[in-house]
């Protein structure tokens, strides 16, 4: 070996960046097999040094080079994991800051320590779209606690590990075609906080790496230790060092992570493996600077999404209705008798014509998160930020350390204020339109029509499952109701009756075409958060043809005006009735407290949460109630029984539908048999 080459590796091993610079510059032709100084190490040109460092040199020492010398660098072919690991200190309050950061250092992990978030807080506004964030709050107190955030498409399965009482943990396991990676994310609050000495955290630290130390994938272990690292001198420095040694252990951070300079934040890895490439602080964040780490992991695919659009604003109306008119079912009309086919004849026409006008086309997006309130001010302040820091780095005098943060405090203004006139100024555009308001308060509020799903081998096998569950459970609830008993309904006046509904029934039979009959349910997951695998924690949303909806508004409107004439109505109800809402309801109820007590009586509220209301009523109770009660007959009626028997539904899961189902009880949830169905029903627990 030349003399230069061993002058090389001597300087990288010392982490010594300039003299290595110098001599990779007089074009030094690194080319050994000596284990001592690592791997094999191929030849460094000029150019090389110009393009970047081609090639680095693998590292000893218990602390990586300063500078760009990489500890184990990733393969040029294959895009490196980005992972980031962020003191938050609230990020509820830094939503805008944390998703920049983000954004700006392409972070694919995000490890975060002291989220402070209660079990029920909402995480939609920092979590950018494609990505998924899990963590473990305290369940006594705010503050603390930790989280990881990543892109959704990474295989990433949490790992349960009891919680031990020094500090807070999150474990997970991180896997792409060739390995897996074990992250630990842990925070470690004061003694004021836990009661526990630094002993129990040494105690607690050797139980974790017992757990892990036959481990057979890499390991990772990051976040705030809160010991002084930068203070080699310092008792807990010199004890945890010594763990860290016991267990083989290197831990990689040079510079302090802490506005006061003590280096609070680590990264920890074992000796000999190769899963880190390098770890830089950048900008500061709360009271610490953000670490940016390199794992040699294959990065994920881009997310991509296959959506489907119709260009309805190009619809010629005239033309539409010119199309129609001309149409077999147009033109048929006369000939046809049967309901059922006169149904699918229009289903089929309108369907025919609207592909023509407004064919769907379908296509692949990518997921790009973004902040739409970004600006040219904000891209400025941040790059006049970057430049205040780099000046603060290199003369660390406090004038320039005054003149970073207060920029960096500029800067964060920027992007609140931003952020507050970006909805402020769609408000106001939507004022005047209900559905564009609404649509505005769904992306404010991050609520999604997209709702997660269990992992499944198909859809179609989903969709199955989702309807076997569905079934199941009414059937379940049914088996637990006593046996029907015979009451005496309030009987109306025989001259009182609604025999037929207008512009509904003119046909004779009081027949509904089985296809308006027909469900379409889709899963919804009652609350974020719950476990997306578990089919209890969803609810059937169901949705009918358009034609059903538009005949039930007719229906309702008729049975309503019939109620209102004949003083049918409950006077107690309060849902589904006009100028009445859960407003009027809870004022009847507080009036009612407030005289009894002013009274003397004794008072008490007696609640009632029926499970799967609407699913388990039984049609042939709800029609004859219908009859006694509000005088349903003739051709109303078998209208009414042809409505709500023989119904089904199928279960949609993307483009994939269960097979039919028959259901046996329950009616649609809407506001005609909302309003009637269940007042009809329950009315003997009043009378």
């Amino acid at each position: 070996m030349r003399q230069v080459d061993r002058n090389v590796l001597d300087a990288a091993k010392a982490g010594n960046e300039d003299d290595v610079r110098k001599y990779l510059e007089e074009g030094a032709n690194v080319n050994v097999h000596d284990d001592t100084y690592g791997s094999q190490c191929k030849r460094t040109t000029y150019r090389g040094v110009r393009a970047g460092w081609r090639k680095q040199v693998k590292k000893h020492t218990n602390a990586s080079p300063p500078g760009n010398v990489s500890l184990n660098p990733p393969s040029p072919s294959m895009p490196s994991v980005n992972l980031g690991v962020i003191n938050a200190q609230s990020v509820g309050s830094k939503s805008a800051v944390l998703v920049d950061s983000i954004l700006d250092h392409k972070f694919d992990l995000v490890a975060i320590t002291e989220t402070w978030l209660k079990p029920d807080d909402s995480t939609a506004d920092f979590t950018p779209d494609g990505y998924t964030f899990t963590h473990i709050p305290r369940v006594s107190k705010r503050g603390g606690e930790v989280g990881l955030l990543f892109r959704s498409n990474m295989n990433i399965a949490m790992h349960t590990f009891d919680q031990l009482k020094s500090f807070e943990s999150i474990h997970c396991e991180i896997s792409d075609i060739s390995q897996s990676l074990r992250l630990v994310i842990i925070y470690r609050p004061q003694k004021k906080s836990t009661g526990c000495s630094f002993n129990d955290f040494i105690n607690d630290f050797h139980t974790l790496m017992d757990f892990y130390v036959l481990h057979k994938s890499s390991l990772i272990i990051t976040g705030d230790f809160n010991i002084h690292m930068d203070v080699p001198d310092d008792p807990e420095t010199i004890q945890f060092v010594d763990v860290l040694s016991s267990y083989e252990l290197l831990q990689h951070v040079t510079e302090p992570t802490h506005y006061l300079g003590h280096m609070l934040d680590l990264v920890i890895s074992r000796e000999g493996e190769s899963i880190l490439a390098h770890t830089k602080v950048k900008e500061r964040f709360s009271d610490h600077f953000v670490l940016a780490c390199k794992l040699n992991m294959n990065r994920p695919p881009t997310l991509k999404k296959i959506i489907t659009t119709r260009h309805l604003k190009a619809i010629n109306i005239t033309d539409f209705c010119s199309d129609f008119c001309s149409s077999a079912f147009s033109t048929n009309l006369s000939e046809i008798t049967d309901m059922s086919h006169l149904v699918d004849q229009y289903n089929k026409s309108l369907t025919d014509i609207f592909n023509m006008h407004a064919p769907a086309k379908t296509r692949t997006v990518i997921i790009r998160p973004f902040s739409p309130w970004y600006n040219d001010e904000i891209r400025e302040a941040k790059h006049k930020r970057r430049q205040l820091e780099k000046k603060w780095r290199h003369s660390k005098l406090e004038i320039d350390r005054q003149l970073y943060s207060e920029q960096r405090q500029f800067v964060i203004g920027l992007m609140c204020n931003a952020k507050i006139n970006f909805y402020s100024a769609l408000i106001n555009e939507s004022a005047n339109d209900q559905k564009q308001m609404f649509k505005t308060f769904d992306k404010l509020l991050h609520r999604s029509k997209d709702s997660p799903l269990p992992k499944s081998s198909s859809d179609e096998a989903l969709a199955n499952r989702f309807s076997d569950y569905f079934i199941k459970k009414i059937k379940t609830i049914r088996d637990l109701f006593p046996p029907t008993v015979t009451s005496t309904c309030i009987d109306v006046s025989t001259n009182i009756c609604l025999d037929h509904f207008t512009l509904i029934t003119e046909d004779e039979s009081g027949s509904v075409p089985a296809v308006l009959k027909e469900a379409h349910v889709r899963p919804l997951l009652k609350k974020s958060g719950l476990d997306q695998d578990d089919l209890k924690n969803y609810r059937p949303v169901s949705n009918l043809p358009w034609i059903s909806k538009l005949i039930e508004r007719v229906v309702s409107a008729r049975i309503s005006d019939f109620q209102e004439r004949n003083q049918l109505q409950e006077c107690y109800q309060s849902a589904y009735k006009k100028r009445h809402s859960v407003e009027t309801a809870l004022l009847r109820v507080q009036s009612d407290i407030l005289s009894a007590l002013n009274s003397g009586d004794i008072c008490a509220l007696i609640l009632l949460d029926l499970s799967a209301a609407f699913d388990t009523v039984d049609s042939e109770i709800l029609l004859k109630r219908l009859h006694d009660y509000i005088g349903l007959s003739g051709t109303a009626l078998s209208w009414a029984k042809s409505y709500l028997s023989d119904r089904s539904q199928r279960v949609v899961i993307g483009n994939a539908m269960s097979e039919p189902c028959s259901l046996e009880f329950g009616l649609p949830q809407d506001r005609c048999w909302g309003r009637s169905g269940l007042q009809f029903t329950l009315i003997q627990l009043v009378t």
